[in-house]
């Protein structure tokens, strides 16, 4: 990727999170927002969780994902299981020169290649720390369309053992109750596979290699769309989208 737009995809990336996490009801301050409806519902690794007033359920259902990610990460941290940089920087280089040049030549282009390598950055992630749980573990994992991994019985197993050691405690009985019945729920992500060859063939090679011919392809359909939408409407089109490298 040329050196000049791999920071500002990541710049990109970086403002997108902020902004979505501002829309979030949780907020991640370790100081209360000055709302007197809001709470400290739950505190994990000395970090504060707040949560606006409303049923117990309610807010399991909201926090429960954030629980997680703490927990998930610093199991991660502690494991040293991360992706490495390098492998990273070398991924997205290999995979960047798929797409289209003109897409770098735009903001709006940039900041679609920038949720894209984001986006493989979150899977890339899920996946070595769902793998590493799988392989310490064992059991079922669930996967989402967005490219999200969870080891089911292994994310349970380091939840519990976080809790039995203080690491995770609620501030409401009833909020703590509903939260594990959220994590024991058989439903996780859009698809839970108990097969173990076929968990075995999704650890098999990481999702992500290949995205780059994937986005391209899903961003020249899109282009084509719109010329064919210019055409019908008797405008001059801009000229044709550039076509893919051969795989």
């Amino acid at each position: 990727m040329n050196k000049d737009v791999f920071p500002q995809l990541c710049c990109s990336f970086t403002l997108t999170l902020l902004l979505c996490f501002r829309c979030t009801v949780i907020a991640d301050a370790q100081e209360p927002p000055a709302d007197d409806t809001v709470s400290v519902v739950a505190t994990v690794l000395d970090k504060k969780i707040f949560a606006k007033s409303s049923a117990p359920k309610e807010i399991a259902g909201r926090i429960h994902t954030k629980v997680a990610y703490y927990v998930m990460t610093d199991w991660a941290k502690q494991n040293n299981v991360k992706p490495t940089h390098e492998g990273l920087q070398e991924l997205f280089a290999n995979e960047a020169k798929k797409i289209p040049k003109e897409l770098y030549e735009t903001e709006e282009g940039k900041q679609r290649i920038a949720l894209a390598v984001g986006w493989v950055k979150g899977s890339a992630v899920d996946w070595v720390t769902a793998k590493a749980l799988h392989e310490k573990f064992g059991g079922r994992i669930a996967t989402s369309s967005f490219g999200a991994y969870t080891a089911i019985e292994g994310r349970n197993a380091v939840l519990k053992e976080y809790a039995a050691e203080g690491k995770i405690k609620f501030h409401d009985p009833e909020i703590e109750k509903h939260f594990w019945d959220r994590i024991n729920s058989p439903r996780v992500l859009d698809v839970t596979i108990s097969d173990q060859k076929r968990i075995a063939s999704r650890f098999a090679k990481p999702p992500w290699e290949g995205w780059g011919a994937r986005t391209a392809e899903i961003l020249r359909k899109e282009q084509q769309a719109k010329d064919h939408k210019t055409d019908n409407d008797g405008v001059k089109r801009s000229g044709d989208s550039a076509e893919l490298p051969s795989k």
